[in-house]
C-alpha cells in the first residue's frame, strides 16, 4: 500500500509550518513503514493580497518547497483565467450588496477547488489507484497532533470509511482544511469543483464546509471526524489561535512568534 500525500492551494509559509508537517504526518509516515508518496500542486502570485486576512501585498516567495520531500511539484501563476468556465462565472459578485469579504472567500475557494483538482490528476498520472491511501493537506497550516497513522489507514480500509475530516470548525458542514481518503473519497474530494454551480443555484452561496458536507451526502461517501487540530499561518508568520487549547509550549511558542511579527488584523 502507498500512501499519497498531496499538499494543494497556495504555498505561503512552508518556512514557519514544514516543521510540524514533518513532525506530526511524516515521520508517523515514515515510522509506521507506509511507501509513502509526496506531491505538490501550488498556485503563485508575486504578492499576496487579502482583505480578509490582513495580508495586504505580502510578498511571496516561492523557495519554500524544499522544506517538503517532493516527488512532484507543480506550480500554475494565479489568475482569473486559469479557472475553467463552470468557476469563472462565481468569481465575480452574485449580488449588487454581496460584502466584499465573502467575495474574497468564494474566490479562494475557487482557487483552491481548482488547485485540488490539478493535484487529483498528478496523483493519478504518478500511478496512485484503489489500493492507496491520499491524505490531502494544505501547507499553511501548523499540525498540532501527530498522528496514530495506522489507525487513520485501517479506518479507511479495514473499518471502511471513504473520508475523514477534523472534528473543529465545521460551520455547519464538514471541516475541508485536510482531509484523508480512500480512492472513492479521494475522487470526490479532489474534483467537487464539478458541483459547485448546482451548490449556488441550490443554495445561493458557496461556503467550504457546507459544500464538502453536501459533495460527501450527494456520492454517498462514509464519513468519520478525526481530532488532528492545526492552525493557520499566514504569509508574514502570523499565526492564528483557532480557540485551541493548546500545552504551555505551544501557547508560549505560538505568542512568541507573533510578538515579532506585525499582527495581521
Amino acid at each position: 500500500m502507498k500512501v499519497y500525500v498531496g499538499f494543494y492551494g497556495m504555498n505561503r509559509s512552508l518556512r514557519w509550518t514544514h516543521r510540524s508537517i514533518h513532525h506530526c504526518l511524516l515521520k508517523p509516515l515514515r515510522e509506521a513503514g507506509f511507501d509513502i508518496v509526496c506531491a505538490a500542486h501550488f498556485h503563485t502570485l508575486n504578492a499576496i493580497q487579502n482583505t480578509r486576512s490582513g495580508e495586504n501585498s505580502v510578498k511571496a516567495r516561492r523557495d519554500e518547497e524544499r522544506y517538503l520531500p517532493l516527488d512532484a511539484l507543480w506550480r500554475e501563476t494565479q489568475t482569473r483565467d486559469i479557472l475553467p468556465a463552470s468557476l469563472a462565472e462565481l468569481y465575480e459578485p452574485l449580488s449588487l450588496d454581496e460584502p466584499a469579504e465573502t467575495l474574497q472567500s468564494r474566490r479562494n475557494l475557487l482557487f483552491q477547488l481548482r488547485s485540488l483538482n490539478q493535484l487529483n490528476t498528478m496523483l493519478i498520472s504518478m500511478g496512485a489507484d484503489s489500493s492507496d491511501v491520499f491524505f490531502f493537506m494544505r501547507p499553511d497550516l501548523m499540525y498540532l497532533d501527530p498522528l496514530d497513522t495506522r489507525l487513520i489507514v485501517d479506518r479507511l480500509t479495514s473499518a471502511g470509511k471513504d473520508i475523514l475530516t477534523p472534528d473543529w470548525h465545521e460551520w455547519g458542514g464538514f471541516n475541508d482544511r485536510f482531509a484523508f481518503c480512500n480512492f472513492r473519497g479521494a475522487d470526490v474530494f479532489a474534483t467537487r469543483m464539478v458541483h459547485a454551480i448546482e451548490f449556488v443555484q441550490a443554495t445561493g452561496g458557496l461556503k467550504a464546509e457546507t459544500f464538502l458536507h453536501h459533495v460527501v451526502e450527494r456520492h454517498g461517501l462514509a464519513h468519520g471526524h478525526i481530532g488532528m487540530r492545526a492552525m493557520r499561518v499566514r504569509a508574514d508568520g502570523f499565526t492564528q489561535r483557532e480557540g485551541f487549547d493548546l500545552s504551555p509550549y505551544q501557547k508560549w511558542r505560538v505568542s512568541l512568534g507573533n510578538r515579532l511579527r506585525r499582527p495581521l488584523r
